[in-house]
């Protein structure tokens, strides 16, 4: 299948990341890939590539262009692409009335995505990884979402400056982002995508908005700097390893919203956390913490008086030293 650069079968974002790794001499694809990852036929695999691959994913694009496509054949009344003065990648899907941001030629490392292009708003960004050249981005009034892999490997970011209508961080949206340092996550968010902050190795703090109701598989793993946590108040679910391998993440406050807390959601080796703080009743789905046993357990904090800890209270939490009743 054309597009199927990894032959799982389907067409997904991990193929736009692998096309985007080769594009930009990162991992090469075998020969087989390469052909595959080659969905514009021009006998290249580049950046424009893994663009259309990503536009296919998401789905923005119903279809890769044909092979045999003539040079002066047009592209369909309906999109439009094209470079902003600024160096901005863009795609304008005209029948939906808005436009998207899937690339940077730009030169400039402190940007602004714009809030329209052509008068379309701009409500979403696709990639732009890999990127040595951005340092701080603030994102447009009319951002909806940061899409999959979009700042993976932007090694030199250290500020990302959110708007307050943005709804979602999607899959690896700044994975390997190693010199950013704080995330102040609005409340619009309502979900933070599988390892979306994910290797940030010099992320210290991180404040996640009321809106958000889950954190995604691996959201914040291997952020192995990160000290300090402030979870929204109303958080639903905390997934698998979503702050594992945090070996600087001594104590966190869940709130009273929080339903759901995945056993491993805090695996670590060595060191990890040292007191966990517990605002309201015991999680329906919460039996204990997962660790790699190398380490002091950490102490469990619950509200006294509280009947819904008595169960687990009694007959022990995995991975939990000691159950402690505090005055809330």
């Amino acid at each position: 299948v054309i597009g199927d650069v990894n032959g799982d079968g389907k067409v997904d974002t991990t193929d736009a990341r692998l096309v985007l790794q080769h594009a930009v001499g990162r991992e090469a694809l075998n020969e087989e890939g390469q052909e595959m990852a080659d969905v514009n036929g021009d006998g290249a695999v580049d950046t424009t590539d893994a663009r259309l691959v990503l536009q296919f994913a998401v789905g923005l694009l119903e279809e890769f262009p044909a092979s045999d496509q003539e040079p002066d054949q047009k592209p369909s009344g309906n999109l439009e692409s094209g470079v902003s003065v600024e160096g901005w990648n863009y795609t304008i899907l005209k029948s939906d009335g808005y436009a998207i941001i899937d690339g940077y030629q730009g030169t400039a490392a402190e940007v602004t995505i714009p809030d329209c292009i052509k008068e379309y708003p701009v409500v979403g960004i696709c990639t732009v990884g890999y990127s040595k050249i951005l340092t701080t981005v603030y994102l447009g009034q009319n951002f909806r979402y940061v899409g999959s892999f979009t700042f993976c490997d932007c090694m030199n970011l250290t500020n990302i400056v959110f708007n307050d209508r943005l709804e979602r961080i999607d899959m690896g949206a700044f994975f390997g982002c190693e010199s950013l340092q704080t995330v102040c996550i609005p409340d619009s968010v309502t979900r933070i995508g599988r390892e979306a902050f994910s290797s940030c190795t010099n992320l210290t703090s991180v404040i996640i908005g009321d809106g958000v109701s889950e954190i995604g598989n691996g959201a914040f793993v291997s952020c192995a700097n990160l000290s300090q946590v402030i979870l929204g108040e109303n958080l639903k679910t905390i997934d698998e390893y979503a702050f594992a391998t945090c070996p600087s993440l001594k104590t966190i406050v869940i709130p009273t919203s929080v339903t759901s807390i995945a056993s491993n959601a805090f695996y670590t080796y060595g060191a990890a956390l040292e007191s966990i703080y517990f605002a309201g009743d015991c999680p329906d789905k919460f039996t204990g913490l997962v660790l790699d046993g190398r380490q002091k357990l950490p102490v469990l904090y619950c509200p006294r008086g509280n009947t819904s800890w008595d169960a687990l209270e009694k007959r022990g939490a995995m991975g939990i030293a000691d159950i402690v009743r505090y005055d809330p």
